[in-house]
């Protein structure tokens, strides 16, 4: 084992970060690189008995848990089909069910907008907007069909929880939009 996991200081962590942020709960309580191996995530239960404190007390929904680069939070679907394969890979080894867990994706930036053009118009002056060298490459940008159509194989392999990124000035169209109109198209798919 690397090291232990200390139940009372990430108890006491989140529950002092959520009093300062004000928000009064977290939707998800995410521990980056938490465990070393499948063994040491059997015997040192520290973050899971923390994180059982804070779901009774009504401060947290959700634990993610992410094993270095097994953490899928992105990228293209070739990505998230290997990290899947991963996830699979390591329940089998600890026999755990994997219907049993909700799967979260990062999906990167959207932009969306009935004319093609104009939503990647968006996109691009966001990025300019906010410095960054280069856009993303094969983002969800376009009407709702074409974004949908991009997420679908998201969730064609299980993935109900899509995250948006939405870079400053903070696209409400898009936010809107894609909770409104795009949201009930995936789950016609699922």
């Amino acid at each position: 084992m690397k090291g232990h996991i200390d139940e009372e200081q990430h108890y006491q962590f989140v529950k002092e970060a959520i009093a300062r942020s004000g928000v009064g709960y977290y939707d998800v309580f995410k521990f980056h690189f938490g465990y070393h191996s499948v063994n040491e995530a059997k015997t040192d239960m520290g973050v899971i008995k923390a994180y059982d404190r804070l779901k009774k007390e009504g401060l947290v929904k959700h634990l993610a848990i992410s094993q270095h680069h097994y953490n899928n939070i992105g990228g293209d679907m070739e990505a998230v089909r290997r990290k899947e394969a991963i996830l699979l890979e390591h329940c089998a080894a600890v026999g755990r069910d994997p219907s049993e867990i909700e799967r979260t994706t990062g999906i990167g930036v959207l932009f969306i907008r009935d004319d093609r053009a104009e939503a990647e118009r968006c996109f691009r002056a966001a990025f300019d907007r906010n410095r960054v060298a280069r856009p993303w490459e094969n983002q969800p940008v376009g009407t709702p069909e074409d974004v949908a159509e991009k997420l679908a194989p998201y969730v064609a392999l299980g993935y109900r929880h899509l995250i948006a990124g939405f870079p400053a000035d903070y696209d409400e169209e898009s936010m809107t939009r894609f909770a409104t109109e795009v949201k009930p198209l995936l789950e016609k798919m699922a």
